[in-house]
């Protein structure tokens, strides 16, 4: 979903499930990747989209950009977490 940090649904959710974007950022000594910019081919100055989740793992997640679209995609790896399938 489009959302920043500061949004209040997006607070919520965190509540509940993991931001693996956020988390497998962190663990490479990064910043999460900004997913949007204003315009087509314009730099990414937002991070708008997320990879929330419960029941796997982040194990590493990339913003790739997308030719023509003000929106850049969210390449995630997922592996499961111990005790789930």
């Amino acid at each position: 979903f489009n959302a920043t940090r500061g949004f209040p649904v997006y607070q919520q959710l965190l509540r509940r499930l993991d931001d693996g974007h956020a988390e497998a950022a962190r663990r490479r000594g990064r910043r999460p990747g900004a997913t949007w910019g204003p315009t087509p081919g314009a730099p990414r100055v937002l991070r708008i989209d997320h990879a929330l989740t419960e029941s796997v793992h982040v194990d590493d997640a990339r913003v790739v950009a997308i030719p023509g679209s003000d929106h850049s995609a969210l390449l995630v790896d997922l592996s499961p977490k111990p005790g789930n399938k």
